[in-house]
This record gives C-alpha cells, structure tokens and sequence, in this order.
C-alpha cells in the first residue's frame, strides 16, 4: 500500500487536507487543520483538525491518523507546516493499496479470466474495485493497518519528520512510523488489539509480541493542546512501548499462499467477543491460551531447524523437499522415513521428520483455535473452511493451512 502527496494552491490562513483512495468510489475525506497559537509563552502551539463533511460520511481510521501525524509533525517540523500555511497550500493525498487485499473474482470474470494466480498478474496494478470501501470484499491482510501506516509515513516523510533514503527508513524512524501508526489504529478502532497488522505492515515478516497496553491507553484520549504528551509516547526511545520484533524466514524451498474466498469478516466484532470471553472465563482462557503459545513457538523452533537443515547439506535438504512435494503430508513419515527412502540421521531424513512435525503442529493450532471459537461463539473457523483447509492438506507438497488471522 502507498500514499502519494502534493500540495496545491490555498486560499486562506488554514490549509485543508484531502485524501483520496483511488481504487474506491465515494472514497474522498477532506479536513482543516489550522494552528492554534498560545494565549502566552508558556504554551506550546496547537493543531485544530476537523472534518468537512457528514458525520456518517467519516473515515475513522484516516482521520485519527491524520490528527496524530500531524501534530507530532507540527512538534518535530513546525515551520514546514507554517511553510505550508503562509503560502495558502493544500495538501491531497492518493492512497493505492496492491490488489491482493481484496477479493478480484469478479475482476476476473468481467475479463474472461480463469480464477488463477497467473490471471491475477494481468491486472493493472491497483485496479479499480468499482464498490466502496463499505462493500469491498477483503482477504483479510489487515488493509485497515497497512493504510494507516503508509499515511502516517507519507505525512511524516513530507513534512521532513523521518528521511526515506534509497527507500528505506533508519530503526529510529521505523519506530516512530510504528508508534504512531498503533496509536492511530487503536483510536480509530475504540480499543487496543495485538497490534500485529501494524508491526507486519511496517516491518515485514517477523515474530511478534505485544506491547503492554497502558502505553496506549494513557494517550488515546489526549487533547489537541497536549500534542508534547502525545510525543513523549510514540517517542523511539520510549521504553514503555515495549513490543518485540524478531525478523525470521521461510524455510528455503516452502512458499506461503493465500487463497480468495470472496468473503471477510469484522474482525474488531470477532475480537471484542474472544476478549469478552477470556475476560469471562479466565482461568480456562490462560490454559488455552498457553497451549496456542506452545505450538505457535514449536512452528518456529521448525522454522529455525529447517533454515540450518538447509545450510548445512543443501542436496540433501532439496531432496527431501521434492519427494515430500509428491506426496500428502499424511503419507511423508510413512511413505519417506518408514520405507528406508530416506537414510537414517541424514539431512534428508531430518527435514522429512521437520516437515512431518510442522504439519502434526499446525493440526493442533488449528484444532485449539476452532476449540476456542466453540467456546466463545465466534466462527474462528467455520465449518466451510475446515473442509477447504482438509482438502488443501491432502494435497501434495501442502504442509500447513490455516485461516488468515486465525
């Protein structure tokens, strides 16, 4: 997802923001900011940001990104902005997002296509859904979050706050982009989730762990003259934004799909439910909880052992991943290591078992997460998809499947 701006010609003291999501129709937000100077010295300047429309016409989500963004921008740049008010400039913003985050079936369809991952390549980058954001099909990539951190690094690289150099930003300058990017998707969604949508939007493929939540509770609710205090939260070097992040890779030679099933879901409804329930229920919740844990930290001890499987005998890693590509992953422990295909303490054998294993422990995510749905009324998995994913397993080569998500 990006977002492109330009400033164009003004007419009065304020400047007014409009944003437009390109592929939407009935998609254009546009907003006042104006700067509130101190009644005396000991005040700091303050920024006034209000919507030009509707109520029922507003976009949470761009709107509290663009409240936040540009207050810190006003703290950290603040004659760009003057700048930007004394020569009457406005500013529109293009916000374009890769056409994997919605559904493009009937896209395809339109076009004489075959729903297949090669049609999907002919489509003009950021096509047209012909639909507005309301109605939109989404594949569940977390299209909310991604917009809200490629706004709050277009604001913020506009105004000189970070500097984009040969495309990327230093550590210190991704930080600030996640700090305010959490903070702005909290507030749009009147509560405080994992988090992980954000962390994944700015930081790619990672391990996650949460950062505590009272980091942003104290900050959602604060006012437009208290923009230093908001600073002070999403500031890098503030230690009590304490999530985690830990890059990890694929396994060589494994590639990750994602299957269309023309069909979303609310997610903030489906969280607000597992939350209610493990408030509810807690001591039967932790215990479930621990367990996920358990097998989601097993996945990635796999991971690990099968990069260093890879490293360390290359042939014999490859050889194990093309017998274990003509067969189900069912059939690999019996079919592979049982009938002697494979040699005994070998690399090849090694990885086979390291396959297996991934595949027994994505079968107990799986089944612990539907378990979870049944307890708290919530369609983690519904029983449609459970038959797709069985299917998708029986497939050769397939070694885990899972609901986006979930």
């Amino acid at each position: 997802m990006k977002a492109d701006i330009n400033s164009i010609k003004g007419d009065d003291n304020s400047f007014k923001i409009s944003v437009n999501s390109v592929q939407f129709n009935e998609a254009e937000w546009v907003y006042t900011s104006r700067v509130i100077k101190p009644n005396d010295s000991t005040q700091n300047l303050a920024l006034d940001f209000e919507f030009d429309g509707e109520d029922e016409n507003k976009n949470k989500f761009v709107e509290a990104t663009l409240k936040n963004t540009l207050r810190i921008a006003l703290i950290k740049n603040q004659q760009a902005i003057q700048k930007l008010i004394d020569e009457n400039q406005n500013l529109r913003v293009n916000i374009g997002t890769d056409n994997d985050f919605y559904t493009q079936r009937s896209k395809l369809e339109e076009l004489g296509l075959e729903i297949t991952t090669e049609s999907l390549k002919k489509l003009p980058k950021m096509e047209h859904t012909n639909t507005t954001l309301e109605k939109v099909n989404k594949t569940g990539l977390g299209s909310s979050a991604a917009m809200v951190t490629s706004l709050v690094g277009a604001v913020l690289a506009y105004f000189g706050v970070i500097g984009v150099k040969n495309r990327e930003l230093s550590e210190e300058d991704k930080q600030l982009v996640h700090n305010i990017s959490q903070l702005s998707h909290c507030s749009a969604q009147g509560k405080i989730g994992s988090g992980f949508d954000v962390s994944a939007a700015v930081y790619g493929t990672h391990i996650y762990r949460r950062f505590s939540p009272s980091v942003i509770e104290q900050a959602m609710e604060l006012s437009a003259e208290q923009a230093e205090k908001l600073l002070e939260v999403v500031d890098p070097k503030n230690k009590k934004f304490n999530s985690v992040v830990q890059k990890i890779n694929l396994p060589p030679g494994t590639m990750l799909r994602l299957a269309d099933i023309q069909a979303g879901s609310n997610t903030p409804s489906m969280v607000s439910k597992v939350l209610k329930w493990r408030k509810d229920h807690e001591k039967e919740a932790q215990q479930l909880w621990n367990s996920i844990d358990e097998y989601n930290q097993s996945v990635v001890e796999v991971w690990h052992e099968l990069n260093k499987l890879c490293l360390q005998d290359r042939d014999g890693y490859y050889s194990a991943l093309s017998k274990c590509s003509l067969l189900a992953a069912r059939c690999w422990n019996k079919d592979i290591c049982a009938n002697g295909s494979a040699t005994d303490d070998s690399v090849e054998m090694n990885t086979v078992v390291a396959l297996g294993k991934l595949y027994a422990t994505s079968l107990a995510i799986r089944r612990l997460m539907r378990e979870m749905g049944e307890r708290c009324g919530v369609p983690i998995e519904p029983q449609s998809q459970t038959q797709l994913l069985d299917r998708c397993l029986d497939s050769p080569g397939v070694c885990m499947a899972g609901v986006p998500g979930g």
